[in-house]
């Protein structure tokens, strides 16, 4: 950036801080015209409306240098931009320098940014070492980037022969290696090394998520149906979705079991599919179910819906299931009429490989067990090894209560669970009960089963339930002759965050909402958006960010619940605020539901969309459970007036700790052109201060 823009960034500081604004008009009649709007003056709009334009680039100028620092070098790739800091910080201290302008740890998961980075830092320093996003901090052995996604979900990684090896313990964190010519390798997280931050989504579509829905290629053969189809209206249609359909042909009216069998030639995990029909009210599905299998020949039923709408041509998604399996069997169990389905489109969304329990991993030390276990302790059943497994002693034959508790570290909502047996006919557990818990003492019971097989090792998956807590408890309620369990391995699954991401009305950066499918107290879902999301619970500022968060939680959502959003009345005293300051008194858009809000004395001081009136605002305890709404970016900034008195005193503040700064800028212009007319616009804005105090 040049100095002369750097000194223009500074003086629109100034003008934020000395005008009296009071709405949004206002702040955009302030900004543009300069001193004009306070002296009479002219001749500055066309710069200034220039720099208003760009006010999430002056929100990052003021950051870094309340943090005392400038990144060596940055550059932009697409939507994201990489700075390169040549300053030496723990990993922690590091990620926080990040998260202070707005970014994180850069996530590298193709060849071509590793590239790009590279040539970044030798511009820089190449004899240095670098933090980037990779760490196992969480989970021992299972590296994970920093927007969560597990590395074993993408097909590039660079690591230094022999690395990761935990060399001398505690080996955690990911270094771009100058010796190795930055390739990576684990090191001490506590170690201080320069650093790489992203600003921006990165490179969303590298990697698999769970959830994602998948673009298959199978081989001819690999996708078979029933009944006769003519040519080009195979079976193998559904993967085109070009408006060619799958016509089962020669099969009497109401057969109701049209299937389609899928070798996807490989184990795939999924949690949802997608269903596109027709779109008459004769051919369409209007039920179908999904299976799975190992072999083609035992299939195991993981899904079923009566609620395929006909007459629609649009992807219909379904999902809240788990499944595993490398051959799926897809079953239209019912049509509008009667009559054979005219199929378009199917799109299954998951993971390759099995379930990935990642994301409810628990750190080490969370995890407790019934009965001794010197060798054998719980900790086994998440350490994703076949050949270790729970043993828990000093308990009677029949006890009936082996118990596991697992301490998450956070709030989670589970939908699924899988269990695997030790594979023999004495200690296999037959039976299970799973209790959620928010402190350890009171236990809500949330699943149970009498049917788990014994003398198999194959993992066994269990779902259709749904529970939240932090704390969970695992209890083996029968074995198969009554001994302890020998349990080798659990794992978790929650409902995958739903993020729909796009640009909001007004705002010149993309702005990323996540819908997150897990009920939580309002305290916690703010928790959960900083921690796990970089932000906060969203801000519905407009009724442009209403319209596009409602479409999100229709299309991938349960609309039958409530979900909180960013207002709040912490004062009690009807001060309603937005999640990052605005005051609601300052926006034009309100949306509360007829009657709301109801007042200060109710202890009412949160506030959720209201799924039972159009998802318009209602004010609850702030205890209740709930699901939630989590925005990263700044959202739509010039929605409310407010936005200029609320960014004003941060940047007061920022010049009043910049004052040497703008002092050198100010020299080094001594020779540029335009230095007497800063001069003048100075003078201008203290003679306007004078004016206001």
């Amino acid at each position: 950036m040049s100095i002369m823009r750097t000194a223009l960034l500074l003086l629109l500081a100034a003008v934020c801080c000395t005008a009296a604004v009071e709405t949004q008009d206002d702040m955009v009649e302030a900004v543009t015209q300069g001193p004009a709007a306070l002296s009479g003056d002219g001749g500055y709009e066309e710069i200034l409306t220039e720099i208003l334009d760009d006010i999430d680039e002056i929100k990052d100028i003021s950051a870094r240098h309340l943090h005392g620092l400038r990144s060596t070098a940055q550059r932009a790739r697409g939507n994201t931009v990489y700075h390169v800091f040549n300053e030496r910080k723990t990993y922690a201290q590091a990620q926080q320098t990040c998260q202070s302008i707005n970014g994180q740890l850069a996530d590298i998961k193709s060849m071509d940014l590793q590239k790009f980075i590279e040539g970044l830092i030798r511009g820089v320093d190449s004899r240095q070492s670098y933090w980037f996003g990779l760490s196992d901090q969480r989970v021992e052995r299972v590296w994970t980037w920093t927007d969560g996604t597990p590395i074993s979900n993408c097909d590039f990684s660079y690591w230094a022969p022999g690395e990761p090896n935990d060399g001398s313990g505690g080996q955690d964190c990911g270094q771009l290696w100058a010796y190795a010519g930055f390739k990576w390798d684990d090191v001490q997280c506590n170690s201080q090394l320069s650093f790489v931050c992203q600003v921006g989504p990165g490179e969303e579509n590298a990697c698999i998520a769970e959830g994602s829905c998948l673009k298959l290629s199978l081989p001819s053969g690999s996708v078979t149906g029933v009944g006769r189809t003519a040519p080009n209206y195979g079976p193998e249609t559904v993967f085109g979705g070009s408006g060619i359909t799958w016509n089962p042909q020669n099969l009497p009216r109401n057969y109701n079991n049209w299937w389609i069998v899928f070798d996807m030639q490989k184990t795939y995990t999924f949690s949802s599919i997608k269903v596109r029909n027709y779109g008459d009210t004769t051919h369409d599905v209007t039920a179908f179910k999904l299976e799975t299998s190992e072999d083609k020949s035992t299939w195991t039923q993981v899904f079923s819906t009566g609620g395929v709408r006909a007459g629609v041509k649009t992807l219909q998604p379904f999902q809240g299931f788990y499944g595993t399996g490398r051959y799926w069997r897809f079953t239209a169990t019912r049509t509008a009429t009667g009559w054979q389905p005219w199929l378009v489109k199917l799109q299954f969304c998951g993971i390759e490989g099995r379930p990935n329990h990642k994301a409810v991993a628990v750190p080490g030390g969370g995890i407790t067990g019934a009965g001794n276990t010197p060798t054998n302790g719980p900790e086994k059943t998440v350490d994703g090894l076949a050949g270790t497994f729970w043993n828990p002693q000093g308990l009677p034959r029949n006890h009936n209560n082996w118990w596991i508790i697992f301490d998450f570290q956070t709030v989670y909502t589970l939908v699924a669970m899988q269990i695997t047996n030790f594979g023999d006919t004495t200690h296999d557990v037959t039976a299970f009960k799973l209790e959620a818990s928010d402190d350890k003492v009171t236990w809500n019971p949330v699943y149970s089963t009498t049917g788990v097989r014994p003398g198999t090792k194959q993992p066994q998956l269990y779902g259709g339930f749904s529970g939240t807590g932090r704390y969970w408890r695992f209890t083996a309620t029968r074995t198969s002759a009554g001994w302890q369990p020998w349990l080798v391995g659990l794992k978790f699954y929650t409902i995958p965050a739903v993020e729909s991401k796009g640009e909001v009305q007004g705002d010149t950066t993309q702005t990323h909402f996540q819908v997150m499918g897990m009920a939580v107290t309002a305290q916690q879902a703010r928790d959960y958006c900083r921690e796990h999301r970089n932000g906060h619970l969203a801000d519905i500022k407009s009724a442009a960010v209403h319209d596009f968060v409602v479409q999100t939680i229709r299309k991938y959502s349960n609309p039958n619940e409530n979900f909180w959003i960013g207002l709040q009345d912490s004062s009690g005293t009807s001060g309603w605020k937005w999640a990052d300051g605005t005051a609601l008194t300052s926006c034009s858009y309100k949306n509360w539901s007829p009657s709301e809000p109801d007042p200060p004395s109710s202890g009412q001081q949160c506030v959720q969309m209201d799924a039972t009136n159009s998802f318009s605002w209602k004010n609850d305890y702030c205890n209740t459970k709930k699901f939630f709404i989590c925005q990263t970016g700044p959202g739509d900034t010039r929605a409310c007036g407010n936005s200029a008195r609320e960014i004003g005193p941060e940047f007061k503040k920022v010049k009043e700790e910049m004052a040497e700064d703008v002092e050198e800028v100010l020299e080094e212009l001594k020779e540029v052109e335009v230095l007497e007319e800063l001069r003048k616009i100075e003078d201008e804005l203290e003679d306007a201060e004078e004016k206001e105090e």
